[in-house]
């Protein structure tokens, strides 16, 4: 995602194999929890849900969203 807006608008309507990049703009997790195997952020802005994955990659932006999973957190 490279600007604007993603909001989701239920829990697990992502692919839980999914990897999902932030480099701008808001992912609003709306409320809901959802599973992916990759997050990768380098600006912009996570906020209002629950967000599991197996490796997280966080180097930039802003963390607003509850974080779990078994896996790697690399910032």
């Amino acid at each position: 995602m490279g600007g604007g807006t993603l909001l989701l608008g239920g829990n697990h309507v992502l692919a839980n194999g999914a990897t999902v990049t932030l480099n701008n703009g808001i992912f609003s997790l709306g409320g809901f929890g959802d599973t992916i195997s990759t997050f990768n952020q380098a600006a912009g802005t996570i906020t209002n849900g629950f967000l599991t994955a197996t490796t997280y990659n966080l180097t930039g932006g802003t963390m607003g969203a509850a974080l779990s999973g078994g896996g790697t957190i690399n910032v």
